[in-house]
């Protein structure tokens, strides 16, 4: 059954493919798709030279609509915010992380990013959400263990060596651990 339903989804890939536009989350909703269609492709040796020129020229697009949404802070906020969030900024650079492969990433960006991220963390290792972000994008993870966990993940992922967010990341992972008893999100 599994291979049935993601046989329909590669048969259907290019339906995934779309021009990043709109607010900060709608933006990642194509956007991030976009990065892991153009991996896939290549991975599996199926990337037409018109499917790359395209996902190139949406990544670059798309990076560029979200450059739109950073604060001087670091962070990133939905359209019309004037304060980041917490959540959205860890999925931005998350995506921002990953279109360096593609595309040129100014690393401050992330660094920034990342910085507004480690204010947020709490002593006892979670997070505090200061901004907001629409629910359909972040699936339940905008709030306590969900939220501690997925950000360690993209401290792992975004800056697995730095000290300081290695810190962060295993205050976040103990927060989590000592969590586990109670989680509900």
């Amino acid at each position: 059954i599994i291979g049935e339903h993601l046989g329909k989804v590669l048969d259907n890939l290019h339906k995934l493919i779309g021009l990043p536009v709109g607010s900060s989350e709608a933006n990642l909703f194509n956007h991030v798709p976009n990065i892991i269609i153009l991996k896939y492709l290549e991975a599996t040796s199926q990337l037409t030279n018109f499917l790359k020129i395209t996902l190139l020229k949406y990544i670059t697009v798309g990076h560029q609509n979200l450059l739109k949404f950073q604060r001087n802070d670091g962070s990133f906020a939905s359209a019309g915010s004037s304060i980041g969030s917490t959540w959205l900024t860890a999925y931005t650079s998350l995506a921002f992380y990953w279109s360096r492969e593609y595309i040129q990433v100014d690393p401050t960006v992330i660094e920034s990013a990342l910085g507004f991220i480690l204010s947020k963390q709490q002593a006892d290792g979670s997070f505090v959400e200061s901004g907001s972000v629409s629910n359909f994008l972040q699936g339940g993870a905008l709030t306590g263990t969900a939220l501690a966990a997925y950000i360690s993940m993209v401290l792992d992922i975004c800056s697995p060596t730095n000290p300081q967010v290695l810190t962060a990341r295993n205050n976040a992972l103990n927060y989590v651990t000592n969590q586990l008893n109670g989680v509900t999100d």
